[in-house]
């Protein structure tokens, strides 16, 4: 490693107090990344990457003071192979220390590629010092220091290499800060359910916040007690880990009553957190809070069996009706209700037949 000088110790320092922003976000932080580097290191041009390890592709491509060039990854990902820093079997070190270019390739030689033809003669970039650092499973992070007049010193490689764990710390303090506002708008949002069902799993699994209702249901439904008031219970735990991708609601059955448990979708995704919102509904709901909405007797169980997720063919064959005859109902059950769809027809028949259950 290079001896470096005052003045060089003075643009590091300032680097490094530029990466200690708290103003960094997931929006800004390719920009501020990059800002920090060129001011410590010279160039004509900075590039922010994001690279799938897992398939050798470039997912972002982003150049200090340029817009986004969605052209500039396909460009890349058609000779990515060519680079001679992705061109090699990747490890958990991700380039332990900066590269160059030129530390495999002659200038020669790296002219003669593709890589060089149709991407970086474009962008006049002739040389590049790099570095990069893993992001999390299977992503890493490059930043591509370039310059088409003459190739960076053993003393900017010595700056980047210093510079390398603290864009790495940054990079973690901005993914924490982003977990923990998804955490609080994940909190926010069930408190302003409060009085619903509602339980905030951590990226564990483990229980971090239940409203009351849903601390009551655990217990009538899964024996879930005081002393396993972090630990979701098993059938849930189990639904999670082993549900396709497209379920997103399960029900239980217990004493006359059934517990619809659903994993709202889009809650702290990047935190890991999960929400769920669970609802009780009567194994066989009476009749009389549907008669109340000045139904028939017979609309009373068409929309009660249409609430409980019966097409209508089904509706027709419990009911000992013609199809024809169920949607003559369902019409007429649409315009008493004030509904257009199955959907508001059927919230409106559990919410009177709940209002009635809790009266």
């Amino acid at each position: 490693m290079r001896r470096l000088d005052e003045r060089d110790l003075r643009r590091f320092s300032t680097a490094v107090g530029a990466l200690s922003d708290p103003g960094i976000t997931r929006a800004n932080l390719s920009d501020h990344f990059l800002r920090a580097i060129a001011a410590l290191i010279p160039v004509e041009r900075a590039s922010y990457n994001e690279f799938d390890r897992r398939r050798g592709r470039l997912l972002r491509a982003h150049s200090l003071g340029e817009p986004g060039a969605p052209h500039l990854v396909a460009s890349m990902n058609a000779y990515i192979h060519q680079h001679p820093g992705f061109n090699r079997p990747d490890s958990a070190s991700d380039w332990p220390a900066p590269n160059m270019i030129s530390d495999a390739l002659s200038q020669r030689q790296f002219r003669a590629l593709e890589l060089y033809q149709e991407h970086f003669r474009h962008y006049g970039i002739r040389y590049q010092l790099g570095i990069a650092f893993a992001a999390g499973p299977g992503r890493k992070i490059s930043f591509g220091l370039n310059r088409a007049t003459r190739d960076f010193s053993e003393e900017e490689r010595t700056l980047l290499e210093l510079l390398r764990p603290h864009l790495l710390r940054a990079w973690r303090a901005t993914s924490a800060r982003e977990k923990t506002q998804a955490a609080i708008e994940a909190r926010d949002d069930a408190l302003r359910g409060a009085g619903s069902a509602i339980l905030v799993l951590e990226a564990d699994r483990r229980i971090g916040f239940c409203t009351g209702p849903a601390r009551e249901l655990l217990a009538r439904f899964f024996a879930h007690g005081s002393q396993q008031a972090a630990q979701l219970p098993a059938p849930l735990r189990r639904w999670l880990r082993e549900r396709p991708a497209s379920q997103n609601e399960i029900v239980f059955s217990r004493r006359g009553s059934r517990l619809f448990v659903r994993l709202l979708p889009g809650c702290a995704a990047e935190s890991g957190r999960q929400l769920l919102k669970l609802v009780e509904r009567p194994l066989h709901p009476p009749l009389d809070p549907l008669l109340a909405l000045g139904l028939s007797r017979r609309e009373a169980e068409v929309l009660l069996w249409l609430a409980q997720g019966k097409r209508n063919a089904e509706i027709a064959l419990i009911c000992g009706l013609h199809l024809s005859t169920v949607n003559t109902h369902l019409r007429s059950i649409f315009a008493k209700l004030g509904v257009e769809t199955r959907t508001a027809a059927a919230a409106t028949a559990w919410e009177s037949i709940t209002a009635a259950r809790d009266r």
